[in-house]
Order: structure tokens, then C-alpha cells, then sequence
């Protein structure tokens, strides 16, 4: 399809489409952020990742909120793992929910906040932990939403969209704080969507190794 369209994916393509491989899917707002910052308007986002769809290496979908968002096809994924020899897998669910959508959208934006402040070498999320792992359920409670490493250390990330009972908090903080010791991590985030879900979690917490972040304070 890109041989016929007469078209050569540039070095920010290639980034694109990996960064597309390393989450669930890419809200545009995330892609220009992170991408396009520079760009006076978004024109030039639209253009470079409609150019990326008719080479047939993305889909754009929009949510039920009106959305846009974009995910790879088979043939991006080759293009992805060809190019960086890495082994990224296709393994979306059938019918995701909107509330699904949401957490993974939004997750793709917050991530920007760690790209600011580190060289991110490599983005787990939830999917290719689970795989790791060798679990079928990706939303198994021992698997956090996102482990991220640099050079010299490694990062684990929670992402907390809703209020949940103590007894859960409790056991998330736990599942976490075994997650960085036992990836060798130096350091977890949790992201906390309102102020009600970070004090609730704050009177729970008591591990020195977890910092608590409000989406809201969020660098992007």
C-alpha cells in the first residue's frame, strides 16, 4: 500500500506508528501534542496521520463522545516490528466498551507528562504485561496499567479513572508496591483523575516508593 501511494515513512512516521503499537490506540490530541507541538495549527497533524491512514497503516475511529482516535492494522504492526525489530502484537477485544476507550485514550495523553521528563526507551502497557506474563486477562488486579523504562531505571503506572472502596485501594497499593519489587523498579505513579480519588488513596497509602499524581497537575 505505501509503494503504491508513492509515499516514504519518514523518521517521525515510524515513531508514530510505535507509539500507536505500544498502546491500546492514540487519541489525536495525544498524537499533536507529542508530535505536532511545533505546528502553528493542526493542519499538519491532519494531514501526516490522514496520509498514514490512506497508506493503510492506521485506522481512525472516533468514540461515542466524538473522540478521534487511531489504531494500527496488521500492516502497520509489520512496518512497526520490521523497522525496530521489537515484537508488538494485535490483540485488541471485540466490542470495547466506551469506558475502555476512555481509561486507554486517556492513559495515551497523561503518558506525554513522562515523555517530558524522561527518555522513555521502552512502554509496556497493560496488554503486553499480561502477555508477559502469560495471562489471558489483561485486567488481572496483579497487572498494573503501564511499566516504562529508560537507560538506567524502570517506572511503574497505575491510572485511576473512578473512586473505589478502601478494601480495593488497599489492595491496588499492595499489588503495586510487589509489582515495582519485583521488576526491579525504581519508583510507581498513580494517577488519580479528581481530588476525591487521590485523598482516598493518600489516607491509604504508606509506601514511600508510590507517588500520587493528579491528572489534572499533569505536564502535556
Amino acid at each position: 500500500m505505501i509503494e503504491k501511494l508513492g509515499y516514504r515513512l519518514t523518521d517521525r512516521d515510524y515513531l508514530i506508528l510505535k507509539y500507536t503499537a505500544e498502546m491500546d490506540f492514540v487519541g489525536y490530541d495525544a498524537f499533536h501534542r507529542l508530535f505536532f507541538s511545533h505546528c502553528k495549527n493542526e493542519y499538519t497533524t491532519y494531514k501526516i496521520l490522514n496520509r498514514l491512514v490512506k497508506a493503510g497503516l492506521l485506522v481512525k475511529m472516533v468514540t461515542e463522545a466524538g473522540r478521534r482516535y487511531f489504531i494500527l492494522t496488521q500492516e502497520g504492526l509489520n512496518t512497526v516490528q520490521f523497522k525496530f525489530s521489537q515484537s508488538f502484537f494485535l490483540d485488541l477485544p471485540k466490542g470495547i466498551s466506551y469506558k475502555h476507550k476512555t481509561h486507554s485514550l486517556n492513559l495515551s495523553l497523561y503518558r506525554l507528562h513522562f515523555e517530558k521528563l524522561y527518555t522513555i526507551n521502552k512502554w509496556k502497557s497493560d496488554r503486553f504485561l499480561a502477555h508477559d506474563s502469560g495471562l489471558s486477562n489483561r485486567h488481572s488486579r496483579s497487572i498494573p496499567d503501564a511499566i516504562f523504562s529508560t537507560s538506567s531505571d524502570s517506572f511503574v503506572v497505575e491510572y485511576e479513572r473512578v473512586l473505589k472502596s478502601k478494601p480495593r485501594i488497599l489492595e491496588k497499593i499492595t499489588n503495586l508496591n510487589s509489582k515495582i519489587n519485583m521488576e526491579g523498579a525504581t519508583h510507581g505513579f498513580i494517577l488519580c483523575e479528581n481530588k476525591k480519588i487521590k485523598k482516598a488513596y493518600q489516607d491509604s497509602i504508606f509506601f514511600k516508593n508510590i507517588t500520587l499524581l493528579l491528572t489534572s497537575s499533569l505536564i502535556y
